[in-house]
């Protein structure tokens, strides 16, 4: 059995089978890598269009492949796998909720500049308004920082 496995490895095909493969898509990916340039073209020609948008540029990505392991593609020339892409989003969304609590404090603190002034001028109505929207603005603020100060101590789901 052993000689006939050897003979079986050492045997010369009497046949050669040539694999042709397409090439494109690698040397244009490898042009798109190196030069950081693309264009809907050449990317419409490596994937499909996704929904999802670049979080580094805002751009439309494509998905790159089909199978595993998942690529992404913006036409700006940022690349991804699943998971950097998935890294990057999240990122992302906790940016723009702290910007969104920030911009929530300023927009109170402003809300309670102009009732302060509305007062001095004895605009009594103007300056319960004002008041009403720092409270409101005070309140989204604070959920908001909380809903995020929670999130970041709790474990995230698998």
């Amino acid at each position: 059995m052993g000689d006939a496995i050897a003979d079986a490895v050492n045997q010369k095909p009497s046949h050669e089978r040539r694999i042709v493969m397409d090439k494109t898509p690698i040397e244009l990916e490898t042009r798109i890598a190196l030069t950081g340039k693309s264009s809907p073209e050449d990317l419409d020609a490596l994937g499909e269009r996704s929904t999802l948008t670049c979080p580094d540029c805002g751009g439309v990505i494509w998905r790159v492949g089909e199978v595993e392991p998942l690529r992404y593609r913006c036409h700006t020339g940022h690349a991804f796998s699943n998971a950097s892409l998935n890294a990057a989003q999240e990122r992302s969304v906790e940016e723009a909720l702290w910007i969104s609590v920030r911009r929530l404090q300023e927009r109170a603190a402003f809300a309670l500049e102009r009732a302060h002034v509305a007062q001095r001028r004895n605009e009594r109505h103007e300056a319960a308004e004002e008041l009403e929207r720092h409270a409101r603005f005070a309140a989204l603020e604070d959920s908001l920082r909380r809903f995020l100060q929670q999130d970041a101590v709790e474990p995230s789901e698998p």
